[in-house]
């Protein structure tokens, strides 16, 4: 969101390996990314020391730069060559490991003996000219040609030349996820209602800061509510989503006119981020010493199936301790996917069949036989995730219908000093297939694209 390195400080050991999704989602997007982390002293490496753990050649393959620093006076070199190594060429990930001697220790020169340089933007590159011209060739003898437009395309704030190349060419364009906002949604060539045919029927697909992945496979209230407190093209909103089904519908469903304004799973996937990325927000757009400072500000809007939620709900915790007034969906189907049963009638029976371990229909011969109780992919039915946020000083909202939803998303978005969760009760879909778009078999069309 910045252009700058993001820093993440972590605890030696398990902190390290918690941070591993980060590293390697920064690493295969070229995100710069500075990873500091304490370990053990210096003498006690392979001797079992607490929580130790040998990170430097844990994530050699995984970064560009990993160092550990051998005294107290070298801490500053290596950060100022780690934070420079992440940031300039392709970007990605440093790391500097920093035993807890050296942390506790005096250095011999004065903190005013390193120099204090402001590191500018790296340079640019340029692509190969003879390239660039096979490329135009190729646009122009197309038939359906497509621009995939990706978050590269955001991170290098290529904005306005993408702008004048599909107004220039009238190519239609595909933003991924993340790339939204770098052509307005309300575009005429926008073909994200179409994906599916866009990119099966393309002959030729030109990827702008983007890669061919999963995202890219063949395939309303609050929408409205929010639409009618800030107009898309004000851009005055930040985007988080995760969970399989609501970050896919999530994607289509809200307009984005501006880029950098919308956060998602990524590249692995990785559940668990959507919290996180609200501080992250934040602190891009909110804090006014990195930011638009207080007059104007950004809402950040996140919207979390319920067992993506779970993997960081408690960080709930550091949104209402930083009065981080981010209004947050979480879409509650007592389930992962789906949930069992449509009444918490029939769920306790279930729930009962399975504390009592009573998951086998042994009446019927072993190969017929049927499974009870709930799946593992169960969740508490109805679950109370609005008291999380009441119980930390925030609002909590828990609706059933749209009338509810319609007010407690106008009443959340106007708060701006409590964290608000509105707890979204949705049907479970029992019966429904777990099918992703991507493990769909592909229909052969008698031609491929070419890339």
């Amino acid at each position: 969101m910045t252009g700058r390195p993001g820093v993440c400080l972590v605890v030696g050991g398990p902190g390290v390996l918690h941070a591993m999704a980060g590293i390697g989602n920064a690493t295969a997007n070229a995100f710069p990314l500075l990873v500091l982390a304490g370990s053990v002293e210096t003498a006690i490496v392979t001797k079992g020391g607490f929580q130790e753990l040998d990170a430097i050649s844990l994530l050699n393959p995984h970064t560009k730069f990993a160092v550990r620093p051998t005294s107290a006076d070298g801490i500053g070199a290596a950060l100022q060559n780690a934070y420079r190594t992440c940031w300039y060429g392709r970007p990605g990930t440093s790391f500097v490991d920093l035993p807890a001697d050296l942390i506790r220790a005096k250095a011999l020169q004065p903190p005013t003996a390193i120099p204090r340089l402001r590191l500018p933007a790296p340079p640019k590159s340029s692509a190969n000219p003879v390239i660039i011209h096979k490329v135009a060739q190729l646009l122009k003898s197309a038939t359906a040609p497509l621009i995939v437009i990706g978050k590269g395309a955001a991170y290098a704030r290529a904005e306005f030349s993408i702008r004048q190349l599909v107004e220039g060419t009238r190519i239609p364009f595909l933003p991924t996820p993340m790339g939204k906002g770098v052509m307005p949604d309300s575009h005429y060539l926008n073909t994200s209602s179409a994906r599916s045919v866009a990119l099966r029927n393309a002959d030729v697909v030109l990827l702008l800061g983007a890669r061919l992945n999963w995202i890219l496979h063949l395939e309303d209230t609050s929408l409205a509510t929010l639409d009618s407190l800030s107009a898309p093209e004000d851009g005055n909103i930040v985007y988080v989503s995760e969970g399989a089904n609501t970050m896919d519908i999530s994607r289509s469903v809200f307009q984005l006119q501006h880029p950098r304004q919308k956060l998602d799973a990524g590249t692995s996937a990785t559940m668990g981020v959507g919290l996180g990325y609200i501080v992250a927000a934040h602190a891009a757009y909110n804090i006014s010493s990195i930011g638009r400072g207080p007059q104007n500000q950004k809402k950040i809007v996140a919207f979390e199936g319920d067992s993506a939620f779970g993997f960081s709900a408690m960080e709930i915790e550091t949104l209402a301790r930083q009065q981080i007034p981010a209004l947050i969906f979480v879409m509650n189907n007592s389930g992962i996917y789906h949930g069992d049963t449509e009444n918490e009638e029939e769920w306790r029976k279930l729930q009962k069949q399975t504390v009592m371990n009573e998951t086998q229909d042994h009446g019927r011969s072993y190969c017929h036989r049927s499974k009870k109780g709930l799946r593992s992919t169960s969740l508490l039915y109805n679950t109370r995730y609005e008291y999380l946020a009441t119980m930390c000083g925030g609002v909590g909202y828990f609706v059933r219908t749209e009338q509810e939803l319609e007010d407690a998303t106008r009443q959340g978005f106007l708060e701006n000093e409590r964290v608000v969760l509105v707890n979204v009760i949705v049907e479970p879909g029992v019966g429904q297939t777990i099918q992703f778009g991507w493990q769909s078999p592909s229909k052969k069309t008698g031609h491929d694209a070419r890339l």
